[in-house]
This record gives C-alpha cells, structure tokens and sequence, in this order.
C-alpha cells in the first residue's frame, strides 16, 4: 500500500492506492475537511491502520485507508505552549498512544542539532522506534 497526502486551508487531501504503479484509477483521494493546518507525515504500519500527523499537532488516522474521507478521524493533541507567548515553538515531542493512555516518549528541546528523526511503528511487535541526536530509540507499545 501506498499512502501520500498534502493540505490546504480547508481540508487535508490523503491518497491511498494498494497498487501505485495502476495510473489514477488505483488511487483513492479522501478530501477530509479540516482547518487546522497542513498534513506533515504519515506513517502506515499496515494496510489496516494509517496515522498522519499536522503541522499543529493534531493526529489522524484509519483502520480502513483506502476506504475513502469516512474511514479518516481527527483528534487534537494537546501540546503544551511556550513561553513567552510570542515567540514560536520550536521543539519537538513524540507522543504514543496505547493502553496507558496519550504520553509524551521523547522530546527535542528548542535549539539546532536537536532532533526526532527516522519515526517507525513496527505493526507487528507494536514497536515504536526513532533516532535522537543519532542515537536508537526504541519502546514496546500495549
């Protein structure tokens, strides 16, 4: 399965295909309103489960990909604020979702050099890995 997405100011536009080389006709385009921002990443473990993540911290997924705009859900995530207010935030968290409930795993503090890289959900294991300022990650989600 192939999965790309994009965004503008009214909706997130995501594309699934299970066979990318058929031409248009193979691919699905889910148009799912949206105002929040723009698609950022999207990581699908399986072709039954897709996650994609926005530039403003909000997740979405489906356990049914190609099924079109109803197979997709939204839902904010709360991340924290920074101080002072007018400046951006800049840093970097990685969140999980299991059976303990939304928590942050690992965070990257404002500043170069700093950085959550190489995300990967292992579908099978339930096994969420990264890279931080080069070095391996790893956590076994419930």
């Amino acid at each position: 399965m192939c999965v790309a997405g994009g965004g503008g100011p009214t909706a997130l536009t995501i594309l699934t295909s299970t066979d990318p080389t058929g031409g248009a006709s193979a691919w699905t385009r889910a148009s799912i309103p949206f105002d929040r921002g723009t698609l950022d990443g999207v990581s699908c473990p399986s072709v039954s489960l897709c996650v994609a993540t926005t530039n403003r911290g909000d997740v979405v997924t489906a356990t049914d990909p190609t099924g079109g705009a109803s197979a997709w859900t939204s839902a904010s995530v709360d991340v924290p604020g920074c101080r002072p207010q007018s400046t951006p935030c800049i840093s970097e968290q990685l969140y999980a979702h299991d059976d303990r409930g939304t928590r942050v795993v690992d965070t990257a503090p404002p500043g170069g050099g700093n950085s959550i890289r190489n995300v990967i959900l292992d579908g099978e294991s339930s096994l969420l890995s990264w890279t931080h300022d080069g070095a391996q990650r790893r956590l076994e989600l419930r």
